[in-house]
Order: structure tokens, then sequence, then C-alpha cells
């Protein structure tokens, strides 16, 4: 009974470590841009390698046959 116990107890802090491993908190991360996708995409939120714009502003009225280039960092 004891060793069950034991053995219990030290999954529990093994999968508690783990976890805790896992989160980072956000000033931790490397920091990114998101894009969220439109109704036809499920409005899919995508997270990005921050994008290349100046002052990190988008354009007031950017061209429709613009093209900008993103690099996901996760699926």
């Amino acid at each position: 009974m004891i060793l069950n116990a034991t053995i219990l107890a030290v999954v529990c802090i093994s999968v508690l470590s783990n976890t805790a491993l896992c989160q980072m908190r956000l000033f931790e991360e490397d920091p990114y841009d998101q894009m969220t996708l439109d109704n036809a995409n499920d409005n899919v939120v995508l997270k990005l390698q921050p994008l290349d714009l100046p002052n990190r502003q988008l354009p007031d009225n950017p061209s429709p046959n613009d093209v900008l280039i993103v690099h996901l960092l996760e699926k």
C-alpha cells in the first residue's frame, strides 16, 4: 500500500513538473505576430515570425496585388 502511494506521488510530481516546464510565460517566449484568417478558413489564428513592416505598422491602403510573405512558427 505504501509502495503504491509512493509510486503515485512520484508520477504526480513528474507530470506536474513537466507541465510547468512546457508552459512559458508570455514575456519569456520569442516575439511573434498573429494572423487571423477569414470565415472561409475557419477563423484560424496563425502564429508567425515577426513581420518585416516599416515601424511595425500595416500600410494604410495596401494594394490587393501586394504580396506579404509570412513564416509559420507552428501549425
